[in-house]
């Protein structure tokens, strides 16, 4: 099970970032930019977040933390910066960018098949989410296994998807996928084969609501380090 990190108490809130919904009692709801956070790196330290220079994180953010839900900041134009947890040692960057009210992102960090860390913003597309049926996307995040198919009761809904496919592009980052509410399980194999890599029992989708289905972990690896199937709710 993925660690959940509730955002008030990883970022520090700040003057210069982060806000409370209104401004007083008496004003406008205060537009802001929403962020999730996903540490999925198997091979990468604990890690400290700096938005531009300043810090967001209050304690050093471990493998498998994924922040419990979005959190707002005001809009501003940064640079994100992993270091590792407690010193100044870099471990991953995402360019400078815009983080507008125009849709909310998810802050990616994974790690390639030779085992270096990466970062990424991912756009959450939330046009066309079907309010009738559950909307979903799928990643690859473990950096030692090769391409996967996955299935979602007994229907196979994607083929042959390898590590971080859905970095670098729209295709796989958007809640284009649909199936009926349900409880299921959900199983990722060995591409065109029956070799079960891993699987989660008891999964119950809801109807109108929107996932994140990933892999994660290590081929090798023990404990939370596991191989495993995450999933988690975004809207």
């Amino acid at each position: 099970m993925q660690r959940l990190m509730t955002w008030g108490l990883v970022l520090i809130l700040s003057t210069t970032f982060l806000s409370s919904c209104l401004k007083s009692s008496t004003s406008q709801p205060e537009k802001l930019t929403y962020l999730y956070l996903m540490h999925m790196a198997t091979t990468a330290p604990s890690v400290d977040l700096y938005f531009g220079t300043q810090k967001a994180s209050s304690n050093s953010i471990s493998f498998n933390t994924i922040s419990g839900s979005y959190t707002g900041i005001r809009p501003a134009t940064f640079d994100v910066t992993y270091k590792k947890g407690g010193g100044d040692s870099l471990v991953a960057t995402i360019p400078t960018a815009v983080y507008d009210t125009l849709m909310p992102y998810t802050l990616l960090l994974f790690s390639d098949a030779d085992g270096e860390g990466h970062a990424t913003r991912i756009f959450d597309n939330t046009e066309g989410l079907s309010t009738e049926k559950v909307n979903y996307r799928f990643w690859h995040l473990a950096h030692d296994i090769g391409p996967v198919d996955i299935t979602i009761g007994t229907s196979l809904v994607d083929a042959g998807r390898s590590l971080a496919d859905n970095v670098g592009g729209n295709a796989y980052n958007r809640f284009n996928n649909q199936i009926d509410a349900g409880t299921y399980t959900i199983t990722v194999k060995e591409a065109g084969t029956e070799n079960v890599v891993a699987k989660q029992e008891d999964v119950n989708l809801v109807k109108g609501a929107s996932y994140t289905i990933f892999l994660k972990g290590s081929a090798t690896g023990t404990g939370v380090k596991e191989k495993a199937v995450g999933i988690l709710r975004n809207f």
